[in-house]
């Protein structure tokens, strides 16, 4: 059954399962500065629009398996064939993306997203810094997008016009969450409303406020706008190769299974357990503070918990 749902973004939002856990929120943006968001999220755009003239795009750059529109990927990636982690290659583009980074606005959306997920899925954050830096201590010339964030990739859907088909991110850790903001000036009640289709719910999408979703095995997209708005976006993720190739080793599960097999055999048969282990890092929602507590040794604020309102 299908229902709609309009978000005021000064509130958090939790999707929870029937157990009380959290698997998805609305974060919006942070509490109290409604005047410096808008300011952020303006300046955000404008970073996007401007690095979009400048970048050159292969063909015409559109990721149509997600939607008609350029797109650039920046971060750590590992798969397709190669042995180890890499940085994205950006090319020519290098530059255009460094200085996009770097823009005061940009960063504090992405440093924002992050802090969603520490606050509102500590286990799961801190199961992302382990991996994480376990990865840079074994690959000293690896480096994460962004040093105010824990995600190792980050996507510049570029506008004006970022509309994205249904789709599930398989490369994403599939328990692990993706953050998604959106940018530009559009009319959030008649356009750009996120679509959760395992959930059943239609969310107003508004401009510059933040969702935190488990992007690699929740089908997802988002409505069209309308003539003459625009629309861009910023997502962060972890492809969940990264965490097979550390758990591994440091390696391939072709090269653990040729060089241990007594290990990789070990760790296959477990693997009727990973499911159960993934769903405890999602923290309970009243839970939550003591999650928070003890993973670093703190508890939210009221601001910083913002009145969580409970759906599922």
């Amino acid at each position: 059954m299908w229902g709609a749902l309009t978000w005021v973004c000064r509130r958090h939002i939790a999707f929870v399962d029937s157990e009380g856990r959290i698997l998805a929120v609305l974060a919006g943006h942070p509490h109290g500065d409604d005047d410096g968001w808008d300011k952020t999220r303006r300046g955000a755009y404008a970073a996007l629009d401007a690095a979009r003239s400048q970048l050159e795009f292969q063909g015409d750059g559109k990721d149509r398996r997600r939607g008609k529109f350029p797109s650039i990927h920046t971060g750590i990636s590992y798969g397709r064939g190669h042995t180890e982690p890499k940085e994205l290659n950006l090319g020519k583009n290098k530059e255009v993306v460094y200085c996009l980074k770097r823009n005061c606005h940009v960063r504090r959306i992405i440093g924002f997203g992050s802090s969603v997920v520490a606050l509102n899925s500590p286990k799961l954050y801190r199961k992302y810094e382990h991996m994480v830096d376990r990865l840079l201590e074994h690959h000293e010339g690896l480096s994460l997008p962004h040093d105010n964030s824990i995600f190792a990739t980050t996507t510049f859907n570029f506008g004006p016009h970022a509309t994205t088909k249904a789709h599930v991110d398989s490369a994403n850790l599939a328990h692990g969450w993706c953050t998604i903001t959106p940018l530009g000036e559009f009319d959030h009640k008649r356009g750009g409303h996120l679509v959760l289709w395992q959930m059943g719910v239609i969310i107003e999408f508004p401009s510059g406020s933040t969702a935190a979703i488990p992007s690699g095995s929740v089908p997802h997209g988002n409505t069209d706008i309308q003539d003459g708005e625009t629309r861009a976006c910023i997502t962060q993720y972890t492809s969940g190769a990264l965490f097979r190739y550390v758990e591994y080793g440091f390696r391939s599960q072709k090269a653990f299974e040729k060089e241990d097999a007594k290990g990789f055999a070990e760790v296959y048969s477990q693997r009727s357990q990973r499911a159960t282990d993934a769903m405890g890092l999602f923290s309970h929602l009243s839970a939550l503070e003591a999650d928070v507590r003890e993973v670093f040794g703190l508890g939210p604020s009221d601001a910083e918990k913002g009145g969580h309102q409970q759906i599922g």
